[in-house]
């Protein structure tokens, strides 16, 4: 019986190498079969040359080494163009030409500039004449007087500003306020915002400093000074009063007469806040 397997299995493992032999040997055999012996021999000719390969590439995009700007030292229409895209040029080479109708036009306008400044050097090395000194005299004159006249108008509008103010503030305001030219002036009436309350207690303090030092600032004032500086402060001034007289209309206006104070008295108020701000309203910030 083990005799009868050895053999079985020797059988087995002849037929898988014939198989194997019959669909694969072809793939390894030279041309012709294993016991073949045709072949042929051929002679083919080398020659030296360059080797090209070629590649494909999808969503290609090609990009200049370089790049160059071209432009013209001056505006002006071409006439002709010397190449066109996708030519090959060398350095230096005749790319566009202009039309020099316009270059022309050009030359020639700078050329009567030059020729009119030339006479008018000639002219100064002459000297100028009598009549034309007299209009320019009188030129300057005329604006020596146009100027002295808007610096006086700048300082008479300043000090119109500085008045205003002192009067809106010291005898509008104050009567509404105990003890206003202290360092602790403080509302006749009590209100319910304490943060507004406090808010124009202070800006009364300062305003007092501030108007002391913008009226002796006015009274210095002279048409040589820097007119420019003592607006700028003026405004500054002004902006200020404007604010501290519209805190104190908005809480006077939110009395009612009551507790010491009669409704004729909080009328007076009223009037004195509201005919304040409108002087103010006319002052130039």
């Amino acid at each position: 019986m083990r005799k009868i397997i050895i053999i079985l299995g020797g059988i087995l493992i002849v037929g898988l190498i014939a198989v194997g032999l019959y669909f694969f040997w072809p793939t390894l055999s030279p041309p012709g079969g294993l016991f073949q012996n045709n072949a042929t021999s051929a002679t083919v000719p080398v020659e030296q040359g360059a080797i090209s390969q070629t590649v494909m590439v999808n969503n290609a995009k090609l990009v200049a080494r370089e790049e160059f700007d071209l432009s013209f030292p001056f505006p002006g229409r071409i006439k002709s163009l010397s190449t066109q895209e996708g030519l090959v040029v060398s350095d230096k080479s005749e790319l566009v030409q202009l039309d020099p109708v316009e270059l022309e036009l050009e030359r020639q306008k700078t050329q009567a500039a030059f020729k009119q400044s030339v006479s008018n050097f000639n002219k100064i090395k002459v000297g100028t004449s009598n009549f034309e000194l007299k209009i320019f005299s009188n030129v300057v004159e005329g604006s020596k007087t146009t100027l002295a006249n808007s610096k006086r108008i700048l300082i008479d509008a300043i000090r119109a500003s500085y008045a205003t103010a002192d009067d809106s503030v010291r005898d509008a305001a104050d009567q509404m306020i105990t003890n206003p030219r202290s360092a602790t002036p403080q509302l006749t009436f009590s209100i319910t915002d304490s943060d507004l309350k406090s808010e124009i207690e202070s800006a009364r303090k300062d305003l007092e400093e501030s108007l002391a030092d913008w009226e002796d600032g006015v009274n210095k004032l002279d048409p040589s000074d820097n007119l420019t500086k003592a607006n700028r402060t003026a405004e500054k001034k002004l902006n200020a009063t404007r604010k501290f007289l519209d805190d104190l209309a908005y809480a006077v206006n939110g009395i009612t007469a009551g507790g010491g104070i009669t409704q004729e008295t909080l009328t007076a108020w009223q009037l004195y806040v509201a005919t304040a701000r409108a002087s103010l309203a006319t002052m130039k910030s």
